[in-house]
């Protein structure tokens, strides 16, 4: 199994972002991401408006080829999971945005242990992260993984650039569409509500790594 996870918006309440998504792409194969990647630019391509960067980001295309890219996904896709926080509504002592690696890898959490038995039942559960991510997170994503299996063997987390690993930028157009979802600005993309799951972390036992 291969999980591709990307992530659209922040939690620094002063950027005005509002929401912070991040998308977990479960994949058999890394092909099928390739593949994917390559039919939005493909058929992009074909209705006179070619993708021109190397790399495909939900914000950095049109409105045209967002709607190309989300209706081929629909299509073609379901096997996504989201997990989202309403930075608004958080506690400002959250939305500082100083602990931003630390959010995402407890959003991961909630996420993982949704599907845990998914994840037991894989012989072999790699987990592809943007290279931006901390070294010390990734290093927790890995034992997150291990305890959940109760095993090592078979579990890895690897960080990779999105302009050359496709799955994550299929992670980052899911991201960013479901972040324009909840912004109203667009309702393409379709969802299973049953993998959505709201990051609350005033309930969820969440806690920074210091408080002044």
């Amino acid at each position: 199994m291969f999980v591709f996870i990307d992530e659209s918006g922040m939690t620094r309440a002063d950027a005005g972002q509002k929401f912070l998504v991040i998308a977990y792409c479960v994949c058999r194969n890394k092909k099928f991401a390739w593949d994917l990647i390559n039919a939005i630019r493909d058929e992009c391509k074909a209705k006179g408006k070619p993708i021109l960067n190397k790399e495909i980001k939900y914000h950095d295309i049109s409105r045209f080829q967002q709607e190309i890219a989300i209706k081929k996904i629909n299509k073609t896709y379901k096997n996504f999971y989201l997990a989202f926080m309403d930075v608004e509504a958080a506690d400002k002592k959250f939305t500082t945005g100083k602990d931003e690696d630390k959010i995402q890898k407890s959003m991961l959490e909630l996420v993982a242990r949704k599907f845990e038995r998914k994840i037991r039942e894989k012989d072999d559960v790699t987990i592809f992260v943007d290279e931006k991510l901390k070294p010390e997170s990734i290093k927790e994503i890995h034992g997150l993984l291990c305890a959940l299996k109760e095993t090592k063997k078979g579990v890895r987390v690897e960080a990779h650039s999105s302009k050359t690993l496709l799955g994550l930028q299929l992670a980052d157009l899911v991201a960013g569409a479901f972040r324009a979802k909840l912004l109203k600005r667009s309702d393409l993309l379709e969802v299973d509500h049953t993998h959505v799951f709201q990051f609350l972390p005033e309930l969820t036992g969440f806690s920074l790594k210091s408080q002044s």
